[in-house]
């Protein structure tokens, strides 16, 4: 694989007096157990936008987003006031060769650009009761998966076993 620094070679001199450190994310592209946090692989992963909006839950504010263009996946990236990774969870999968996360400046929403569809995808988090799909009391990160598990666009049919989360009622 390519080394984590291809040429760093001027880390440690006086134009560059920084230290080099370890990725908080490392993924292998075939063991997940060799990755960093384990459990995860990637083909090319391309990083996101931080979340900073009040229209989604707030377990996502100060969260980044990222994607794999390999693996159509994406991804929640959270660190603490020291830069430690706290956080690293699947968000959703089936996305068309993602190559872009963004948000939108206006409202926050969170934007993808797929290079195999050659569709931009704007991610609304529907506002309201709606949005406890499995009615717990509260609207979590369950929730939040279930509503990109299931989410097709208006006029499109439910998908099967998505009928709880279905927003354009």
């Amino acid at each position: 694989g390519m080394p984590l620094h291809s040429d760093c070679s001027s880390i440690g001199l006086p134009g560059n007096p920084n230290v080099a450190t370890a990725p908080l994310v490392s993924l292998n592209h075939n063991d997940p157990g060799q990755s960093t946090p384990p459990g995860f692989t990637s083909r090319c992963m391309v990083g996101g936008a931080f979340y900073t909006k009040s229209n989604y839950p707030s377990v996502f504010r100060g969260t980044s987003f990222a994607c794999d263009c390999g693996l159509g996946s994406m991804w929640t990236v959270s660190v603490d006031g020291a830069n430690s990774l706290t956080s690293f969870q699947s968000f959703g999968t089936g996305f068309d060769r993602p190559v872009a996360v963004k948000h939108d400046p206006a409202n926050g929403d969170i934007i993808i650009v797929e290079i195999g569809s050659g569709s931009v995808l704007r991610l609304r988090y529907p506002e309201g009761d709606k949005t406890d799909f499995d009615n717990d009391g509260d609207t979590d990160l369950s929730d939040f998966g279930s509503f990109i598990t299931c989410m097709s666009g208006p006029g499109v049919p439910v998908l099967p076993g998505c009928q709880a989360a279905d927003c354009d009622q």
